[in-house]
């Protein structure tokens, strides 16, 4: 699932440049602190983001000032839980989706985000690393509130992608290296968001409707090469 979370970071990546933000230190809260919130934080992180909350099925952490989240696993694997943590101050869940941010990443359940609290939500993006993190009805406040969102078909893809590789390496009896697989993950990835914002600009819809006619779109172009009837 670290893929997933790879493939996460760099959509964002590209959305900052779109934006005109920058990834040094851009202020990122993860909701989900399993396989992929964990990575996803941990990549955020080495590329110069600063990690302000993180939440589980427990509670949520927030420190301004940025979380060790090497410490804050160490802490949870020898306890359970984040309970007593001394780096960050405890939260619920919704007091943590109030706070400001750069970058929100519901990266655990679907229906996180929903009507009933996405008009507190103050990130400027957000980057869904589950699937169906925001329902139907909040996706539509957080957009008239002026959020950039980077829908689950789009920015949670990573891991996906990578399994393809994985079948085409057996297939082929090839032995990629990491390197190799991060970066045709990248221009995948980079490719996959330009034709959406492309989409969007060119239909005047949101990400998530463009990422979806996108999908449909070469699903379609497929079986009109290979014919209807294999």
């Amino acid at each position: 699932l670290k893929a997933t979370s790879m493939g996460l970071v760099i959509v964002v990546e590209e959305a900052l440049k779109h934006l005109n933000m920058r990834m040094d230190g851009l202020t990122v809260i993860v909701l989900g602190f399993g396989k992929v919130g964990y990575h996803a934080c941990a990549i955020f992180e080495s590329r110069g983001a600063k990690i302000i909350g993180i939440a589980d099925s427990k509670g949520a952490l927030y420190n301004k000032n940025g979380i060790d989240i090497t410490a804050v696993s160490a802490h949870k694997k020898s306890t359970g839980g984040f309970a007593g943590f001394n780096g960050a101050e405890p939260l619920t869940l919704d007091e943590l989706l109030t706070m400001p941010v750069d970058v929100l990443a519901p990266s655990a359940i679907e229906g996180q985000i929903h009507k009933s609290n996405a008009a507190k939500i103050k990130a400027k993006i957000i980057a869904e690393g589950a699937n169906n993190p925001v329902t139907g009805e909040a996706n539509k406040i957080l957009i008239d509130n002026g959020a950039f969102i980077l829908p689950d078909i789009l920015a949670n893809a990573g891991g996906v992608v990578v399994s393809y590789f994985e079948w085409v390496q057996d297939l082929q009896r090839f032995f990629w290296t990491e390197a190799e697989i991060n970066s045709k993950l990248s221009a995948i990835m980079i490719k996959a968001f330009h034709e959406v914002l492309s989409i969007a600009a060119e239909k005047k819809t949101d990400l998530r409707t463009a990422a979806m006619v996108l999908g449909v779109k070469k699903v379609a172009e497929a079986i009109m090469v290979r014919g209807l009837y294999p």
